[in-house]
Formats: structure tokens, sequence, C-alpha cells
């Protein structure tokens, strides 16, 4: 038996033309993956009777397909489909293979998936790293040949913290040394009595949400909570022409602790009205 190693898994996606079908063809690419986590989970219900004290059944009531991807940002394609969906919602078709040798692969083929969440998160003296999340409305696990084909490569270095910067209402914040970006649709499974997998995942409220740190140089952003300033955020990740625009963003929770001996930070969190992504 070979034993599986992270050094030969792959993974890739594409949106669907019809709901929960793979499309074929040739995949998308999605950044330099370091993680990926496959869930299943049946939502086992126990049934227990009279006459003993042994679980008598364990019946799956709803199927859950989740997946997870983390990976070094490369480009903003991944992204925007995360962040910019259509007006009816995408569906996307996510492959991941796992092996030992790199010649025999299983597969796992998420079809009808969704994706429902976005973590961002730059720092000075790192490389940005995203993580999304969604769920799928079937899952098929195969030793079988993939049913698309590989994308290219682009061969390009991730970006790194020097790469982009952060603009607060309009002004340059070289202050700012990290920032979070979190986003959610609120996803919805949607369960009938045609089976235990979902009928149908349905997007609900979009909430944005994030953190600044940054070093303590004046009252900006104090005066900014104060004041229930409302305006835009632009993250920047690849000079001025790859960016994510967080608009009416309101401050929220700001804590600064004073340490002898320190140089003085805050941690800022705000809250956005939405978050879109421009690229070339």
């Amino acid at each position: 038996m070979v034993i599986y190693h992270g050094r030969y898994t792959k993974g890739f996606f594409k949106a669907e033309a019809a709901k929960n079908t793979n499309p074929g063809g040739t995949f998308n690419w999605i950044g330099v993956t370091s993680r990926f986590t496959k869930t299943i989970n049946p939502n086992l219900v126990d049934v227990r009777g009279t006459g003993s004290a042994l679980r008598q059944y364990s019946i799956p009531s709803r199927k859950e397909y989740d997946v997870g991807i983390e990976y070094y940002v490369q480009d903003l394609d991944f992204i925007s489909e995360v962040l910019n969906p259509t007006a009816t919602y995408d569906t996307y078709t996510i492959e991941i293979r796992d092996s030992g040798d790199g010649v025999t692969y299983l597969y796992w083929l998420f079809t009808g998936a969704i994706l429902n969440t976005l973590s961002l998160r730059a720092r000075v003296g790192d490389v940005v790293m995203a993580t999304v999340g969604g769920h799928s409305m079937d899952l098929t696990v195969s030793g079988s040949s993939g049913i698309g084909t590989d994308p290219t490569d682009p061969a390009t270095a991730p970006w790194a913290w020097h790469n982009g910067s952060v603009s607060v209402g309009g002004v340059d914040a070289p202050e700012i040394i990290e920032y979070t970006l979190d986003t959610t649709h609120n996803s919805d499974r949607r369960f009938g009595f045609t089976g235990t997998e979902p009928r149908d995942n349905i997007l609900s409220g979009f909430d944005v949400s994030g953190t600044l740190m940054f070093t303590v140089e004046g009252s900006t952003y104090v005066d900014d909570i104060l004041a229930d300033t409302e305006q835009d955020l632009i993250l920047y990740l690849n000079s001025t022409t790859h960016y994510i625009t967080v608009s009416d963003a309101k401050f929220g929770r700001l804590e600064q602790p004073s340490e002898a001996n320190v140089t003085l930070t805050e941690t800022l969190n705000f809250v956005g009205k939405n978050a879109t992504v421009t690229a070339p």
C-alpha cells in the first residue's frame, strides 16, 4: 500500500455551465496551494429504543460536503469568484487529487459547489495568504482518472507585503503593518424529502469585516471612530493594478496596549458594506 503525501496533491476549479454538472475542459489555476481540507459529515441521527441501553441505529440525515483551500496569492482570479458572484450566483466544480507516488491518484470531485467564505491576510515580512471555504451539492471520491484538463502553472511569484499598500479614505496609510479581510455569503444548504444530499445551496446576506494593525503615529483612527466616519478601504495587493475595495467601511473596536520599551501598535476592527475586486 502506498502512503499518500501532500507533495503530490493538486487542486483546481472551474465554473459550471449547468448547476451540479462537471464542466470538463481545462480547469482554472488557484494559486500556490499549501493546504486542502475535505470534510464529509452525514449528520448521523441516533435511534434508541426501550428494552436496551445500546444505540440501535445511526441513520444519515443531511450529508454536508465542505472544502477549504489555503494558498499563496498570485493573482485575484479565484478571489474575484468569491467576492463577485453573479446575481443568481455561480456554482463550481472543484477537483482535488491525492497520491503517494504521483502515478495513482484518489480524486475528490466536488460539484455544485459555492464559494462561501474568504479570509485574506497580509503583513509586513510575509507573503499574502488566502483561505477560501465552500460546500457542494455532491461529492464523488474515486480512483478513476480526472475528468478535466490541468491548467498551466503561471510560474509567477506569489505577492509579498511589499508589492502592495493600503489606502484609507483615499489617503495612503504606510503605518499599517498587517491587515485581514474576512467575507462570507452566509450560504444556506437547502434539503428536502428528495434525499440526504442538498437540493441547492443559497447565498444569503454578504458580510465584510476585518482588522488593521498599525504603528501609533497620531490620533487619526481614534478620531475616525469617535466621529463615526464612513470611508473606503483599498487593499492594493500588487502595485495599484490589483486591489480589493472595501466600500463604506466603518471602524469598530480599537485596542491599543502601551508597554515599556515597545513600539506602540493599535489593532482596529472594521466592517464594510461590500468588497469588490479590480484587476486587469
